[in-house]
């Protein structure tokens, strides 16, 4: 490793300890905030589908409608999917090849289908 690799490891670290002793020592009280905390996991999941549907419209050619487009699609897109948190799929035993039942949250099978369509869309 180069003393330049090292480095920026160690700051990296270092930074992130530094804000995760200021985030328990402060509370920040912000709603937006709460809100992303709460829909972190959809919101992660999801940034992509937007961008890449977003990429197939002339909307691409101007980067800051885009953007806004964007944000504000997945944070629609991830409300929407907290609907689902106890919704529960069964998969079909033909499916799993198993005799046994097989259930599969239904928020994970969007997931999963989401991702497949936006690997579509990007091979294309």
């Amino acid at each position: 490793w180069e003393e330049r690799t090292v480095f920026y490891c160690l700051t990296t670290v270092i930074f992130a300890v530094i804000m995760l002793l200021i985030t328990m020592k402060f509370s920040p009280r912000n709603a937006f905030l709460k809100y992303c905390g709460m829909h972190l996991n959809s919101l992660f999941l999801m940034h992509r589908l937007p961008m890449s549907v977003l990429n197939l419209t002339p909307i691409k050619y101007n980067h800051y409608i885009h953007f806004a487009l964007s944000v504000l699609l997945t944070f629609i897109i991830a409300s929407s999917l907290s609907l689902l948190d106890d919704v529960v799929y069964l998969v079909p035993s033909r499916v799993n090849n198993s005799s046994k039942e097989l259930y599969v949250p239904a928020k994970f099978a969007v997931f999963v289908a989401i991702e497949l369509f936006t690997k579509s869309l990007s091979a294309s």
